[in-house]
């Protein structure tokens, strides 16, 4: 039987439509923590990254990308003498992942593993050995076999592979029975596990809670999950009331409606019959639609509150742009990620080009998919170029005219994200220096080069205070997006040491406390108008001309 978190319940049954769900039982905030969920039935990194990551604590021995510091020291993660495949960064690491992870049943699994050739077990199968070796702790959860049967195809064909060898490697007989069991473990893995990858931290992994998993879906969700080493902690992303049921979204359900289907009923095997699914609405009609706009005043989007109606452009009614997305979205399909340097320009010259019907502001699409991923996927580019300036401008874009759109709450993980990452950008842009790749930019009109442009803005804001502002937001709105045990904040906090230790700046200090002590105050206001928001605005503004000059059409 499930015994739920306080503050939850359970409801309905596994032969409704929408199965069993989870219900408040109070009323959450925005931002507040529902439940931690802290015993999980499976727990594992990506195998990969086994020799890089402790399996006890899951947490990876470099945070991201990001130099070790003193709050996110390097750690020495050494591995198992058993099978020497999984690794630990602690002595107490090793013996939670021996006694509670399962490892002291998988060990000699692995040495099996070695002694055929193979370093490790690709992830989903190491989930399936270890459903296999404890089937009771997900005895709760359905597997829908039947429809993954139906849908036949490569899903299925891996399906029975991985079940295959998961038995090989547990030195199990490979009969009909055994192969039925391990199958359906193998489905129920698929539906109801969460992945914990995390690229900009350095996480990756699988987790399985089966209380967890009762949680249902929506494309408007009402919460969102997030994990903390072998926790998942599940936060109201609007509030919820009293007997309301928890939904939160298991893709990213910003992607337009064709491909949420997909991936829906690929995964998952159902239909979703959401608001956002059944009127096919836009991401700013369901912007439109979060009822706690106002928190945006402490944000870099303050008049997000006052979106208009798009009701009459939405992607449902506008043929046009709909039939664009269909068409385009298949060029999206492949990663950037080992792509060498001209297949990345290509690839980006190529997704951009696809995108300019998105870019007429008549018809406000710049935050629909595929749009602001491929300007993502540039910002990277540019900054693996050491290109900060122009990864910048198209930083600050998104963050202003994007992030808010498709994410509303300002504590989304994305948007904070956003802020810190143009804060590492601006601690790497200083106005006097020479921009990497000057002989390469175009001429703009009245005779102003776009790096002119971009140094000018950059030449007259004070970084420092813009910087600081941004790091108290990413500080002040982590626990809500994460925990204060998140990488980000703790990167955030190493960095306000570092402005504060500047010298000379105790009134540029004193007007950002003010600010975040009273952020509606007449002058507070202007202060972040003028001195934060304006430039960050400005540079914003460069972002199409930056795309234009790398990726747009060549002479």
């Amino acid at each position: 039987m499930l015994i739920l978190p306080e503050g939850l319940t359970l409801q309905g049954t596994s032969a409704a439509p929408r199965g069993r769900g989870i219900v408040a039982t109070r009323v959450f905030q925005p931002g507040e923590v529902i439940a931690t969920f802290s015993s999980p039935c499976i727990a594992i990194p990506d195998s990969p990254h086994l020799s890089t990551t402790c399996s006890g604590c899951l947490l990876p021995s470099a945070p991201g990308s990001d130099p070790p510091s003193p709050s996110q020291p390097a750690r020495v993660v050494r591995a198992c003498t058993g099978c020497r495949t999984v690794a630990y960064c602690s002595p107490a690491c090793q013996k939670l992942d021996w006694t509670v992870g399962g490892h002291k049943a998988e060990c000699k699994v692995f040495k099996r593993v070695r002694a055929e050739g193979h370093d490790f077990l690709p992830t989903p199968v190491r989930a399936l050995v270890q459903g296999l070796l404890r089937p009771e702790m997900m005895a709760e959860v359905q597997g829908h076999v039947g429809g993954f049967r139906r849908a036949s195809g490569k899903l299925w064909a891996d399906t029975e592979l991985q079940a295959m060898a998961a038995l090989h490697y547990l030195g199990r007989q490979t009969n009909a029975r055994s192969l039925a069991e391990a199958i359906e473990v193998s489905c129920k893995l698929q539906v109801n596990s969460f992945n914990r990858l995390d690229e900009d931290v350095g996480q990756t992994g699988l987790f399985m809670n089966p209380h967890l998993a009762m949680v249902n879906h929506s494309c408007i969700p009402n919460a969102f999950v997030q994990f903390i080493s072998r926790q998942a902690v599940l936060h109201a992303y609007r509030e919820i009331n009293k007997d309301e049921e928890v939904e939160i979204s298991y893709i990213d359900c910003t992607t337009h409606l064709s491909q949420r289907q997909e991936a829906l009923k690929t995964r998952y095997q159902f239909t979703c019959e959401c608001p956002r699914c059944k009127d096919d609405i836009n991401v700013y009609q369901v912007c439109r639609r979060y009822p706690h706009l106002r928190l945006n005043r402490l944000s870099l989007a303050p008049d997000v509150e006052n979106l208009q109606d798009y009701q009459e452009s939405s992607l449902g009614t506008n043929e046009s742009l709909g039939a664009t997305v269909e068409e385009i979205f298949p060029l999206f399909s492949n990663s950037l990620v080992g792509l060498n340097e001209s297949d990345k320009q290509k690839q980006l010259c190529q997704g951009w080009t696809a995108c300019k019907p998105f870019l007429d502001s008549r018809t406000p699409a710049h935050a629909v998919e595929p749009l602001p991923s491929v300007l993502l996927e540039a910002t990277v580019y540019f900054g693996e170029q050491g290109n900060f300036t122009s990864a910048l401008s198209i930083c600050c874009f998104l963050a202003t005219q994007v992030d808010p759109y498709k994410a509303a709450a300002p504590f989304a993980p994305q948007r904070i994200k956003g802020l810190l990452m143009i804060a590492k950008l601006l601690s790497n842009t200083a106005p006097a220096d020479p921009h990497p790749s000057l002989s390469s930019i175009k001429t703009l009109t009245l005779g102003k080069s776009l790096w002119g442009g971009i140094s000018k803005v950059l030449g007259k804001m004070d970084q420092a205070t813009v910087c600081q502002v941004l790091l108290e937001l990413v500080v002040y709105y982590a626990p809500a997006a994460h925990s204060k045990e998140w990488a980000l904040f703790r990167a955030a906090k190493d960095l306000l040491d570092d402005i504060e230790a500047l010298q000379d700046r105790e009134m540029e200090d004193a007007l950002v406390k003010a600010f975040l002590r009273n952020p509606n105050g007449a002058e507070e206001r202007l202060f972040f108008e003028q001195v934060v928001l304006g430039p960050i605005r400005e540079l914003s503004a460069f972002c199409f001309d930056v795309m234009d000059n790398e990726f747009g059409s060549k002479p």
